[in-house]
């Protein structure tokens, strides 16, 4: 769903992020699990979509991966 949400599917989007961020507050260790690799990944959309669904599961161990994609 993440790859999903990285690419323009020319919507809104807007239910597939709500569904993105419910997940990600479920199992927060289960979607940092996932979420962190991406977010250092090579795929532009992919990294960007990471580092969006990141910010609603931070630690405070994120901030230097958070501060080298702004």
């Amino acid at each position: 769903m993440l790859r999903a949400f990285g690419h323009d599917l020319g919507d809104d989007q807007d239910s597939l992020s709500a569904t993105l961020t419910e997940f990600a507050h479920q199992d927060r260790a289960y979607a940092r699990s996932i979420v962190l690799p991406w977010a250092a990944g090579p795929d532009p959309d992919l990294r960007r979509a990471a580092l969006w669904l990141l910010g609603f599961v931070p630690e405070p161990s994120d901030l230097d991966l958070l501060a080298r994609n702004t």
